[in-house]
Parts: C-alpha cells; structure tokens; sequence
C-alpha cells in the first residue's frame, strides 16, 4: 500500500460522499410546454426561473407578427401528487405558483393530445380557470410528442417525473 493511500483516503471520502448524496440535485429540470386548443392559447412553464408564461389570442402584436410571452405566475413549481410517489405511468403531478395555487393537474400518461393531431404528449394536463375546464397535451424540453402506437414504459415515466419535479 502506498504510504498515500490512507491520507487520500481521509481526505477524499468525504468530498465523495458529499457528490454522492447532492447527484439528485444535478438533474437538470426540463421546461414544461402546454398548447391548448379551442380557443388557442399556451402555458409554460421555465424551470430555471420558476415563471410560468402564457400566449394566447389576445397577446398577438401585429406590428411585429409574434405573440407576446406575458409572465401567468411567479415562483412556480411542479411537485408530485401521487399515491405512488411517482413510480411510473398514471402519476399525477400538479403545476402550483408561488402562493401555492393550482395552475394545472397533471397526468404523466403518454396520452395527452392537442386535439388537432395524431401524436401522443408524454402529459395530460387539465386547465381550471379563465376559460373552464380545458385538458390538453404537453410536452418538456426532453420528451416531446410520441407517434401513436407508442409504447412508453414506467421506466420513461419516471424519467419525465424526475426532470420536472421540482427538488
């Protein structure tokens, strides 16, 4: 044994450690984009800065021929509702806002659909509010729509789960 071993040892375990427990904190969190139809308009949600944005008919500047993203709510977070603690297809998410409102429920299915195409979104989202109850597909930056006849697993779902919860 090299006469170094142990003092690395001594040393480095404990930085080890430290990288070890704080791996879960490294996941990169995904944005969560909901494009409802009828009437038009969309939610998303930036996981970096915690606002939630909307789009919609009345936000269109024609001068410039965009739709103007308007801040729908601060300090916004997507944490997990399940009985299941999120295991896997069915869980259910809800996205708050920083009054701890409810912005929308959240199904992790790999159903959702926008209503207008054949592709499966890897979310069932249902919108309660200005416009009643709305339900829509969403996608995140990492998991976008899914060809119908798609075969997702728990294992896909899980992985969805732990890029939008928010830790």
């Amino acid at each position: 044994m090299n006469k170094m071993t142990p003092l690395l040892t001594i040393f480095l375990l404990p930085v080890l450690t430290a990288c070890n427990q704080e791996s879960d904190a490294l996941v990169q969190q995904d944005n969560l984009i909901c494009n409802f139809t009828e009437p038009f308009f969309a939610l998303e949600y930036d996981a970096a800065s915690g606002n939630v944005f909307y789009t919609g008919v009345d936000t269109y500047d024609e001068k410039t021929e965009t739709h103007e993203k308007r801040e729908f709510a601060k300090n916004a977070r997507i944490v997990n509702t399940s009985a299941n603690a999120g295991k896997g297809l069915g869980s259910k998410l809800e996205l708050k806002d920083g009054e701890d409102r409810k912005l929308l429920d959240l199904t992790v299915d790999f159903k959702g659909s926008d209503g207008m195409s054949d592709n499966l979104y890897p979310i069932t989202a249902l919108q309660q509010g200005k416009y009643g109850p709305h339900e829509t597909g969403c996608t995140t930056t990492s998991f976008p729509p899914v060809e119908a006849g798609a075969t997702p697993s728990d294992d896909d779902a899980r992985r969805l789960i732990e890029q939008l919860v928010s830790r």
